[in-house]
C-alpha cells in the first residue's frame, strides 16, 4: 500500500480515538448539520486515516466521521496512509490548520501541548511546532513554559532551530564557589523555618485553573432535564454511569473538606481588603 491511497473503508474498522482529537470540545451542531447534509447526497472529503496492520486510525475528519455514524452509512470514502496511532495524532496536530472549521484558543493551545508531548516534536524548536500547528511561536513558548514549571517536560539542553541546526540553549549561569560548609542541628533548623504563606506557593496553579475551568463549564450547563433530553447520543460519545458516579464521589469527597477551609482563605481575603482600605484611609488624611 503506498502513501495516501484512496479507499473505502467500514466506519465499523475506523477508531476514532480521542488522543488524535487535537479539539478541546466536539461540535455537535455542526455533527448535526453534516449528518443533515449526507443524507441529502451532499459529497463530502474524504477521512484521514492511518493503517498499522491491524486498525485504521482516524487522524482527520471527525466531525464528519460522527456525522456518517448518526445518519447510519455503512462506509466512507479514506486516504490512508501507512502507520500507527501517534502517527495519527501527529499528523492531526498539522491537519486542523488547515481545514475549515475554526478554533478556538484552546483547540490551538491544546495542539500546542500535544505536539510539544509527542515524540515527533518534543526535541523541536517553538518555531517548528509553530508552523507545523500553525500558530505564532510566542504561543508554544508559553505552553512550553507551563510545562517546564508543572515538571511535565524537562528544559532540554539543546533545541532544532528553523534552519534544521541544532543548539545550545542558554544556561544558568554558574554558581559560585562552594563555601566550608556550615555544621547546623537539622532538627532546630526545621523547626526554624517558617512555612512559606499559602497564597505565595504558586505549586498548585495547574489544580485552581483546572478547578476554575469545570466551574466555568457548569455556570454554562442547562438544567439536567435539558441536559439529558439534549445529549448526543448516536455520535459518538457517551458519558457513562461509572464515570458520572466518580465525578460525583469526588465533589462529595471535596466539598466538605473545603468547606472546613473557605473560612481561612475568605478571613485572609478580607485583612488584605482591610489593610487596602486603611492605606486609603491614611492618604486621604
Amino acid at each position: 500500500m503506498t502513501e495516501g491511497d484512496l479507499r473505502t473503508v467500514a466506519l465499523c474498522e475506523i477508531i476514532a480515538s480521542e488522543e488524535a482529537q487535537p479539539r478541546v470540545m466536539m461540535n455537535f451542531d455542526l455533527v448535526r448539520e453534516f449528518a443533515d447534509d449526507m443524507i441529502r447526497g451532499d459529497e463530502f472529503p474524504p477521512l484521514d486515516v492511518f493503517w498499522d496492520g491491524t486498525d485504521y486510525w482516524l487522524a482527520d475528519g471527525f466531525h464528519r466521521f460522527h456525522a456518517a455514524e448518526a445518519c447510519q452509512l455503512t462506509a466512507f470514502d479514506c486516504v490512508i496512509r501507512p502507520g500507527d496511532l501517534q502517527d495519527a495524532i501527529w499528523f492531526s496536530l498539522g491537519a486542523n490548520r488547515q481545514n475549515g472549521i475554526r478554533r478556538s484558543q484552546e483547540d490551538v493551545r491544546n495542539a500546542v501541548k500535544r505536539a510539544v508531548l509527542h515524540p515527533n516534536g518534543k526535541d523541536e524548536s517553538d518555531h517548528f511546532i509553530a508552523r507545523y500547528v500553525g500558530c505564532s511561536h510566542m504561543t508554544v513558548g508559553r505552553v512550553r513554559q507551563l510545562l517546564v514549571a508543572t515538571g511535565t517536560v524537562s528544559q532540554s539542553q539543546s533545541r532544532v532551530d528553523k534552519n534544521g541546526v541544532e543548539r545550545v540553549l542558554p544556561q544558568p549561569r554558574a554558581a559560585a564557589e562552594p563555601r566550608e560548609p556550615v555544621q547546623l542541628d537539622i532538627e532546630a533548623a526545621i523547626a526554624a523555618r517558617t512555612p512559606m504563606p499559602a497564597h505565595m506557593d504558586r505549586s498548585n496553579d495547574w489544580l485552581f485553573s483546572e478547578l476554575s475551568a469545570i466551574a466555568r463549564a457548569h455556570a454554562k450547563l442547562p438544567d439536567p432535564a435539558t441536559a439529558v433530553a439534549s445529549f448526543p447520543i448516536g455520535v459518538g460519545y457517551a458519558l457513562s454511569i461509572e464515570t458520572a458516579e466518580s465525578i460525583l464521589d469526588w465533589w462529595a469527597e471535596f466539598v466538605p473538606l473545603w468547606t472546613e477551609r473557605y473560612p481561612e482563605f475568605r478571613a485572609f481575603v478580607d485583612a488584605k481588603l482591610q489593610a487596602v482600605q486603611e492605606k486609603l484611609h491614611v492618604g486621604a488624611d
